[in-house]
């Protein structure tokens, strides 16, 4: 069985900066280990979202399955509404490598 994790990323992961960077290299190591993949990609706004971009990130991690895991971007799970993510079924992990 193919493990999958949820990967979630505020902006374009394809950025040339050190963080989407470290992101993009995070993703391609799980894949090279077995794991899929889903990348979830996040509005521009962050890490000071529109309320649209807010909510349609917890949209998206509502819909997950409460047996895949999301590693989300610290820039975009510090910016979500506490009170939202508690009722994402699926286990959250926060990604901080900029503390």
């Amino acid at each position: 069985m193919t493990s999958v994790i949820a990967f979630a990323v505020p902006g374009d992961i394809r950025t040339l900066t050190g963080g989407y960077l470290y992101d993009l290299k995070l993703c391609n190591a799980l894949s090279d280990l077995g794991i899929e993949i889903r990348h979830m990609a996040w509005g521009e706004s962050f890490p000071q979202p529109s309320q649209r971009d807010a909510l349609a990130a917890l949209d998206q991690l509502r819909a997950l399955p409460a047996d895949c895991a999301a590693l989300v971007d610290g820039l975009g799970f510090a910016a979500l509404d506490p009170q939202g993510l508690k009722e994402v079924a699926s286990p959250l992990f926060a990604l901080v490598h900029h503390p």
